[in-house]
């Protein structure tokens, strides 16, 4: 039927916030989108990472 998906909240400091909203809004970036795009990113990167010192143990 589709992915299901977990609300959580997240903090941000109020200026951070109001300048992704200013060149965000402008894009037609929403924070969620942006949050997932970039944590997929960083769990990419990490499995690399974990790939290469996997692979360095052989």
């Amino acid at each position: 039927m589709g992915e299901k998906f977990e609300r959580i909240n997240i903090t941000l400091p109020p200026d951070v916030l109001a300048e992704f909203k200013k060149y965000g809004e402008r894009k037609g970036v929403m924070i969620s989108p942006f949050v997932a795009a970039k944590m997929k990113e960083f769990i990419a990167e990490e499995k690399a990472i974990e790939k290469l010192k996997n692979e360095n143990k052989l």
